[in-house]
């Protein structure tokens, strides 16, 4: 799943950004999303894939997080955790909850370095 954003608006004087953060395959447009001030000097701007992701990294990632948190789970969706020893039989037909543990995993821009 991928994760997007959409800058609003670019405040040079205050080196600030306006904002909107969405999930790619969300059912609702990024343009209904909420938008929210984010402040250059926190992030890397080195280059504009470094910028990319340390603006979701930082910003997009707890935002889109608490999002999904607000969604109502539909009833149908509604899953249990098992554990202890695994009955496959026992499974069948029944909604099972996992969850979701994000791998850390940071960008990291380096220079050629040539031997």
């Amino acid at each position: 799943m991928n994760n997007i954003f959409k800058i609003i608006e670019y405040f040079p004087e205050k080196e600030q950004i306006c904002v909107r953060f969405c999930e790619e395959q969300s059912h609702y447009p990024i343009n209904q999303a909420k938008a929210g001030m984010v402040d250059l000097k926190e992030l890397d701007c080195y280059s504009a894939d470094t910028f990319a992701f340390s603006l979701m990294k930082s910003f997009g990632e707890a935002r889109l997080r608490k999002q999904q948190n607000s969604r109502p789970i539909l009833p149908k969706n509604s899953g249990t955790e098992i554990e202890g020893k695994l009955n496959v039989p026992d499974l069948v037909g029944k909604v099972i909850k996992v969850k979701h543990l994000p791998r850390a995993m940071n960008l990291l821009k380096t220079r050629e370095v040539t031997l």
